[in-house]
């Protein structure tokens, strides 16, 4: 049997884009659950709260001639920061018109949330390689 309850979500950011070939945003979300009761915070509901908070930090920016893109985007949950997150670091580097490559590190944050607890030591680091190629096909018909 599901009591499903509404939800009311609130985001706001800002975003400063003069730096040169860059930008830093910051954006908080506030989730508040209408209609709360005490049994929708239990673990099969992740532990969820009357009211959540989630704040981003993003940085990025490109150097070498726009070929190297950084991106940092921290993302942290409750007011204070205290119930967990993550941090990741990427790039993407063009070599040229047919290569690129991609890779960075993501960290994840343990807190006062189970969830998180749980996933603090699945830090990651990932790469990616990547070809792009034209095909082009001749057809000739004969009559």
């Amino acid at each position: 049997m599901s009591d499903a309850k509404a939800r009311t979500d609130l985001l706001l950011g800002i975003e400063y884009s003069g730096i040169t070939d860059g930008s830093i945003g910051y954006k908080v979300a506030i989730r508040n659950i209408h209609d709360y009761s005490h049994l929708i915070n239990i673990k099969s509901n992740g532990f969820k709260s009357k009211r959540e908070y989630q704040q981003v930090v993003r940085f990025n920016q490109f150097y070498f001639n726009q070929t190297l893109d950084l991106t940092v985007v921290i993302s942290v949950f409750g007011k204070s920061v205290q119930v967990g997150g993550s941090a990741r670091v990427s790039f993407d580097y063009v070599i040229d018109d047919q290569t690129s490559i991609s890779g960075g590190v993501i960290d994840y944050m343990g807190g006062d949330l189970p969830v998180f607890e749980d996933i603090k030591n699945n830090d990651r680091i990932f790469a990616k390689v990547s070809f792009f190629f034209k095909m082009m096909i001749d057809c000739w018909i004969f009559l």
